[in-house]
């Protein structure tokens, strides 16, 4: 399963796919603050992904057919 990560900046809320990789979400936000988005916080939580962003990158990878990168 995959890890759940709410980020909260000063505009809103939202809860992305944490990739383990150089502290970035799914959808490129930097864990440990992005520039100009002022995160206030950044926690592991196990509520559903809603990033917009993170959702559209998950629903276009499920149309990629195996047999187009093996």
């Amino acid at each position: 399963m995959a890890t759940h990560i709410k980020i909260k900046t000063l505009e809103n809320s939202f809860t992305h796919f944490d990739t383990h990789s150089n502290n970035y979400t799914l959808c490129g936000l930097e864990t440990g603050g992005d520039g100009g988005l002022d995160i206030s916080e950044s926690v592991i939580v196990k509520r559903k992904v809603n990033c917009p962003d993170c959702i559209r990158i998950v629903e276009f990878c499920h149309n990629i057919k195996k047999s187009e990168f093996t």
